[in-house]
């Protein structure tokens, strides 16, 4: 199914996961490789648009050991890790939000990004980006927009 329907977002956190996952939320879960392939076989000869399938026998989770992070101010936790899903669709959920940091807001964001060299994606509650690198992304959105 699509990683949307497969995750439990906490009403807190829903803007921040909204936006740490972005167009992944419609991404597809598969069982393996082939799974993957005949749907996009299926879209081609049906010419019913593009797909991104994840199989589950190739995507390899990603983490961050929330420990390092939890005496920075501002800091609420890793993405994947204040989220529910089910243990089979777990190194999918963690590599696309294992290593993603929630912080309380845009300035909590911007000291994270700092203290840990830009070398991470932190996003706030709101749905501020500190992207690894340095960029930011912000600003507001529209209301009632919420998946």
């Amino acid at each position: 199914g699509a990683v949307a329907e497969l995750i439990e977002v906490p009403e807190k956190y829903t803007l921040a996961i909204e936006t740490a996952l972005g167009a992944s939320a419609q991404h597809i879960i598969v069982e393996n490789e082939k799974d993957a392939r005949q749907g996009i076989t299926f879209l081609k000869k049906q010419r019913s648009g593009r797909g991104t399938f994840l199989p589950l026998t190739t995507i390899k989770p990603r983490s961050l050991g929330a420990h390092h992070y939890q005496a920075i101010d501002g800091f609420l936790g890793i993405a994947s890790e204040l989220v529910s899903f089910s243990e089979n669709v777990a190194p999918v959920m963690q590599n696309l939000l294992g290593a993603i940091v929630i912080a309380r807001d845009l300035d909590s964001a911007n000291l994270l990004a700092r203290q840990l060299r830009y070398q991470v994606r932190i996003v706030s509650l709101d749905g501020d980006v500190m992207n690894a690198g340095g960029s930011m992304t912000g600003g507001a959105t529209k209301q009632g927009n919420r998946g």
